[in-house]
């Protein structure tokens, strides 16, 4: 159900974006709003993180904190990234003020307005999912997250006549009220213990210390747009439109499962190098091989579908496809992460780590710089792939499995070249031809994905069992939970 969950969300977000672009274009003033929107995205994967990382706190025989005291270390942790955002809107917006003109600024400066309590009602609800799982209650918190990503969609097609570029805002606002009010209804009451006012600051610092490792890899997008020089107007929009499809792939294929497997891991001492090295090199097939196609998809379909739904139905979105190409490097450096990253919780090793994040900023900062000198935009968005890949060899190391990131990067190239050799035709087809309406792009992708079946089942057949064998054991592992 967890999976579902997740799909649920990204499908509305496609959604949304994609009437939000459809209504409003993609403008410097887009630009400004998709800017913020990559802040919001930070605090939206706190929270995602905190429904399992937060777990351990209220759970096992000795719990570090009771649950009125968890609750109110999410409510302090809650009020205060509000209060950051909404006192540092103007600071936070000027830090893409070479990316954006001064009215995107504007724009994006008033959607942290928007955005800020909505960061807030997240977190909130992080912790009433958190709650809900300790109670055996997850097929109601999924439904929760579903309804929260339907409501959404409807806050948007009633408020676009109102708020303009700032509808996508206030959307999210209403998809988080959604939500919270939904978790919190589900909620046992009241809650058994005695509040510890005493804990709440070490029970917030923990819970941004079990996180900060894959939001800092979430940081490197906003931080790539603060980079960008010189972009097209509407230029950053697409992008934005590009990333959020491409970036909800490793939620859907690794996330989720890869925490189950950071369970497994932590519970007993059989998490043997063997063991260890089979998780991850399991994970890496199965993510590949599922991310790489739909990643093909997403660019066939996506770019008709955006150009189409433009207002001026412009060239503008002609770009779109290029970027999820150029995102691919991230995707797979993304996907080798997720891959080794249960074991690294799991040895509780990641806190041996947490002093590489400032070095992982500088290091995308600095790659970034370079690409953007050496081709601009696309140089910039190639390189955000470099971080989390030198993050991944160092997290080999400290797991005493380097010679393993030998095996585990053949195995994503594998998986590259399968996928490249039944997309590539298509994708570079559709890339030429002169009419990339959604005919032709339906067209290559179904062409894509026949050739891509092929080739799993016709010359790699153990790959397509392994493939299948892995989708019915996490079918069945979400529904058991």
């Amino acid at each position: 159900m967890t999976a579902v969950a997740i799909g649920a969300v990204a499908l509305a977000s496609g959604v949304q974006a994609m009437l939000f672009l459809s209504r409003f274009g993609v403008t410097r003033r887009t630009d400004g709003l998709m800017a913020s929107y990559a802040i919001y995205t930070l605090v939206a994967v706190l929270a995602q993180m905190l429904r399992t990382t937060a777990v351990p706190l209220i759970t096992g025989d000795s719990p570090r904190l009771n649950r009125p005291t968890f609750m109110a270390a999410t409510a302090a942790l809650s009020a205060s990234i509000v209060a950051v955002v909404l006192l540092g809107a103007g600071p936070i917006s000027s830090l893409f003020s070479s990316a954006l003109t001064p009215g995107g600024r504007e724009v994006a400066r008033s959607a942290l307005y928007v955005f800020a309590p909505a960061m807030g009602l997240q977190i909130l609800a992080a912790g009433a999912a958190v709650l809900g799982a300790v109670d055996g209650r997850m097929v109601s918190v999924a439904r929760a997250y579903i309804a929260s990503a339907a409501g959404g969609l409807v806050a948007f097609v009633l408020l676009a006549p109102f708020a303009h570029e700032q509808t996508l805002a206030w959307a999210v606002l209403a998809a988080s009220a959604f939500l919270a009010t939904g978790l919190f209804a589900r909620v046992r009451s009241p809650l058994p213990g005695s509040l510890r006012l005493g804990s709440v600051p070490r029970a917030v610092v923990t819970m941004l210390a079990t996180t900060v490792i894959p939001v800092t890899f979430l940081a490197l997008y906003p931080v790539t747009i603060a980079l960008v020089r010189d972009a097209r107007a509407g230029e950053i929009s697409v992008f934005g439109f590009a990333f959020v499809l491409v970036s909800y792939l490793p939620g859907l294929t690794s996330v989720a499962v890869g925490m189950n497997d950071v369970v497994d891991l932590s519970s007993g001492g059989d998490a043997t190098g063997e063991r260890r090295a089979a998780i991850m090199r399991r994970s890496i097939r199965s993510a590949a091989a599922v991310s790489l196609p739909a990643a093909g998809l997403v660019a066939l379909l996506g770019q008709p579908a955006l150009v189409a739904l433009l207002p001026d139905r412009s060239a503008s979105g002609s770009g779109f496809a290029a970027f999820v190409l150029l995102l691919v490097p991230w995707l797979l450096a993304t996907l080798m992460m997720w891959a080794v990253l249960p074991s690294l919780f799991g040895a509780q090793l990641d806190r041996r780590l947490r002093w590489v994040v400032p070095v992982v900023l500088v290091v995308h900062a600095v790659s970034g710089i370079a690409g953007r000198e050496l081709a601009g935009f696309h140089g910039l968005v190639v390189a955000m792939a470099i971080a989390p890949a030198g993050f991944t060899a160092l997290a080999l190391v400290r797991l005493d499995a380097l010679r393993l990131a030998r095996r585990m990067t053949i195995d994503a190239l594998h998986a590259l070249a399968v996928a490249g050799l039944a997309f590539g035709g298509p994708l570079a087809v559709f890339m030429l031809v002169s009419d990339q309406g959604l005919a032709a792009g339906l067209a290559a992708a179904a062409i894509g994905s026949g050739l891509y079946l092929v080739v799993l089942v016709r010359v790699h057949p153990r790959e397509a069992r392994a493939l299948a064998s892995s989708a019915r054991a996490r079918v069945a592992r979400q529904t058991a939970a």
